[in-house]
């Protein structure tokens, strides 16, 4: 069935099968307890990803340019995620994340945004 050299060759491959999936595995889980960044998970508490606009699609302003309506000692930056950037977060628990915007009228508010709930 095999020959001589066979059987080495094979070890080898599944040994290279082996790290392939090793991998894969490991990139999956590699973000911060296991969260992912592109969609939230429940309110969206720990959600770190990048959208930069509202669910009516305003640009979010950067965090630190804005007077906050909830209690920033509380809730800080360095646990919620907000800080210098205009990313969406939900650093209050609110319904999901949320960032300020300007409304038309130049009222400074805030607006859910609409990201995707992860599987």
């Amino acid at each position: 069935m095999f020959s001589g050299n066979s059987a080495p060759q094979l070890s080898k491959m599944f040994f290279s099968l082996h790290i392939v999936f090793l991998s894969a595995a490991v990139m999956e889980g590699s973000t911060p307890s296991g969260e992912h960044r592109d969609c939230v998970r429940s309110r969206g508490v720990d959600y770190r990803g990048e959208q930069q606009s509202s669910s009516t699609g305003l640009t979010c302003l950067n965090w630190i340019n804005t007077t906050r309506d909830y209690d920033v000692e509380m809730h800080p930056d360095s646990q919620t995620g907000a800080g210098d950037h205009n990313h969406c977060r939900n650093p209050d628990a609110s319904e999901g994340p949320w960032c300020y915007i300007a409304s038309p009228d130049g009222a400074i508010q805030r607006q859910l945004c609409a990201i995707e709930t992860c599987n």
